[in-house]
């Protein structure tokens, strides 16, 4: 075993868990009502609320609230798997993955710590707050329902800081039951549907807010506590949202300044595991390509790999309708291969290693629920082939620009809020010319052959980590 080169390994790996996920500590804030409580961490003062406070990460990590008023609070933070920072991240590692895995682990930086904290110490002013059993979070009124499911599910973490004595009901569960009597982001039912609304949840109180976008991707939602018995609202409450706390927002934004039916930037990245081998068409005759691949991890790897690409795909709606999409997206893939054509016995089993990359914007029609997302597109883009061989003892690098196609049909499921899976058929088109000049170089006697098209059908499986539109580097050009 090669045990200078995995030590090597770890301290790489180690080194770079802390840059590429943000190290071992993380930056939260720590609120409190009445504001100027003690804030501890493992027995160290750290500031006094409102604070920002760096914290060591952790599955289980406690930070105690002390005010001269009150008892003394130890706080529980909740810390969720960094899926996309720690083990997305290490993937680019390979077969080295699980070590990488392994050390933030150890070291900690794969946990999320909850931010903000919000401790509720008093009543701020003469009034108690509301004393109730069961709240339910109605949906905010907002711009669209993206927008409005995930400022939801940032009040549910909310209310359950405020409220930790009042058990509340999970949004996604609720939100059928809320559309049912038709209180959605853009409607809210009248007063004799509120209270039926309430005795359908089997709550006493809901928690009922407004959505206002703000400059630079903050969001400030204006929030109420109400009850069936009076129109008046037992607490009032506002809390802003700061931009990666509302990452579709940012999205949004963006789709809306270009208008709605352009999606200019991609927001996904897709590995494509499906074979990516032309099929040249010649004197009529279709004939396949096959793959050559290296008895090593590397050819593992690409004997599965068809192709890597950015694209902008979109989550499927929490609501149970069906809706028709139609939209104008990018498209960005790049693939490589070593391909023979053993049916052709003038190539005399010749390999060529071949590089495909193509780019391009193109309408998409779709059928969109909270099933998925099942689409059919055309993508007029911009390919270019490259196509290296070795004959004679003389090496050919051969390359063409061309303008082609991608048709594709697909169906797309987000299973988070990051991670995307996706089937699909697609047809890609080659340069015809570029491989009749590979073939005349290889054999001189298949200059009378006719290639008449050179391009490929596949079925594949793509996984896809998507990313906010708004942290996404292309963004400056727009604003």
């Amino acid at each position: 075993m090669n045990w200078p080169f995995i030590v090597v390994a770890v301290f790489l790996l180690s080194s770079c868990a802390s840059l590429t996920h943000n190290g071992r500590n993380q930056v939260i804030v720590i609120d409190s009502r009445p504001a100027g409580a003690e804030i501890f961490v493992k027995g160290q003062l750290q500031g006094v609320t409102p604070a920002l406070v760096e914290i060591p990460r952790g599955k289980r990590v406690e930070v105690e609230i002390r005010h001269v008023d009150f008892p003394s609070q130890k706080i529980p933070v909740a810390a969720n798997y960094r899926w996309g920072r720690s083990f997305a991240g290490n993937l680019i590692w390979f077969g080295l993955a699980p070590v990488g895995w392994f050390v933030d682990l150890v070291k900690g930086s794969c946990w999320e710590l909850q931010d903000p904290i919000r401790v509720e110490l008093s009543e701020t002013g003469e009034t108690k707050p509301p004393q109730f059993r069961r709240l339910a979070i109605a949906p905010p009124q907002g711009p669209d329902e993206f927008l409005t499911d995930e400022v939801a599910r940032r009040l549910e973490s909310e209310a359950r800081s405020r409220y930790p004595e009042a058990e509340v009901l999970p949004y996604r569960k609720t939100l059928p039951t809320f559309l049912e009597w038709e209180y959605d982001y853009d409607s809210v039912p009248s007063w004799s549907y509120r209270t039926r609304l309430l005795s359908a949840l089997k709550v006493d109180r809901l928690l009922e807010s407004e959505v206002s976008p703000r400059g630079k991707g903050e969001v400030t939602v204006d929030s109420r506590v109400t009850a069936f018995h009076t129109r008046e609202p037992e607490e009032n409450f506002k809390i802003r949202l700061r931009p990666e706390e509302v990452p579709v927002f940012m999205e949004r934004r963006w789709t809306q300044k270009l208008g709605g039916l352009f999606r200019w930037l991609p927001n996904t990245v897709t590995v494509d595991l499906a074979g990516s081998v032309p099929t040249l068409k010649v004197n009529q005759i279709e004939v396949p390509g096959e793959g050559r691949y290296d008895d090593s991890f590397w050819g593992d790897v690409f004997r599965y790999l068809g192709a890597l690409g950015l694209s902008h795909m979109e989550k499927q709606s929490e609501r149970n309708i069906w809706q028709y999409r139609f939209q104008f997206v990018p498209a960005l893939s790049v693939s490589w291969s070593d391909i023979s054509y053993p049916a052709i016995a003038a190539l005399n089993n010749q390999e060529f290693e071949r590089w495909y990359a193509a780019v391009g914007y193109g309408p998409q029609f779709g059928l969109k629920s909270k099933y998925g997302h099942t689409y059919f597109q055309i993508i007029p883009v911009l390919a270019y082939s490259q196509i290296q061989f070795s004959n004679g003892g003389q090496d050919y690098r051969l390359g063409q620009g061309n303008i082609a196609a991608i048709m594709e049909i697909g169906y797309t499921y987000f299973f988070s809020d990051r991670f995307v899976t996706k089937f699909f058929i697609r047809r890609v088109n080659e340069d015809a010319d570029l491989w009749a000049e590979a073939m005349e170089k290889t054999n001189p006697v298949l200059s009378q052959v006719l290639i008449e098209g050179v391009g490929y059908n596949y079925v594949g499986f793509s996984f896809g980590y998507h990313f906010s539109v708004g942290r996404n580097p292309l963004k400056n050009l727009f604003e």
